[in-house]
């Protein structure tokens, strides 16, 4: 990295220092939270969440809402893999995100979902069980058979 001095302002670049740089202001341009899409918009449908709401808009990238978001993680895969400089968060989900009842229903549905899947899964393999034993002993009566 090179530095150069121009009007007693140091400038750090690669290859071409531009007018911003000499003023010492980002090229890029930060946009409004409300400018945002919200994190959650297209999760709605998905996990039967609450529509985003009017009201105060957050960046997603802000300390507080990049932490609570994180709790969230396990439960919407999608979240994690994604920019949080990008989007921004509602006043519905913001408010939601940090509540404790929220988090706990979440915790609690995806609770119930693996025990429904756990039920299931142990219905299934009680039929199975069922229809090898069964095709086991005809198996045993037709070696009787054989043999007499």
């Amino acid at each position: 990295m090179t530095f150069v001095n121009l009007i007693g302002l140091r400038c750090a670049f690669f290859t071409v220092c531009t007018p911003a740089c000499v003023l010492g202001v980002s090229g890029y341009q930060k946009k409004k939270a409300k400018e945002l899409r919200c994190i959650f918009a297209d999760l709605v449908a998905t996990y039967d969440l609450s529509p985003c709401g009017m009201g105060k808009w957050r960046n997603a990238k802000g300390p507080h809402a990049a932490k609570q978001l994180e709790r969230f993680y396990n439960y919407f895969p999608e979240l994690s893999s994604r920019s949080l400089e990008e989007y921004s968060i509602c006043s519905i989900h913001y408010n939601q995100i940090n509540s404790d009842q929220f988090y706990e229903h979440i915790v609690g549905s995806v609770q119930e979902k693996k025990r429904s899947r756990l039920e299931t899964s142990y219905a299934d393999l009680a039929a199975e069980l069922e229809e090898t034993k069964k095709l086991l002993e005809l198996a045993r009566l037709e070696n009787q058979e054989l043999t007499n």
